[in-house]
């Protein structure tokens, strides 16, 4: 599981640099490490984000994890990163 999700990480992060995509200074927690919990619920909690940010923050994969009401933020904000790496990975195939 932990290398899965690892990969994933690796993954989004550089579907984000091919992108060209840059985080804003401030932030907490990357985009890629949000995309990230959100495809960790997918994968292995049901798509239940509450419980992919305890296993996360619980097994130290990621140290900066953001509350919930945060995470579910950014999670709408980076709406779009979805959209666009969804595309990069139909041309790829």
């Amino acid at each position: 599981m932990d290398d899965c999700i690892v990969t994933v990480l690796m993954l989004i992060d550089d579907l984000l640099q091919i992108l060209s995509y840059s985080d804003d200074a401030q932030c907490q927690m990357s985009d890629a490490e949000v995309l990230t919990t959100a495809e960790v619920a997918v994968l292995f909690f049901n798509g239940k984000i509450e419980s992919s940010r305890w296993f996360l923050r619980e097994q130290e994969c990621m140290l900066r994890m953001l509350s919930k009401s945060r995470l579910n933020w950014c999670l709408h904000r980076a709406k779009h990163l979805s959209r666009e790496l969804l595309t990069v990975q139909e041309f790829q195939i």
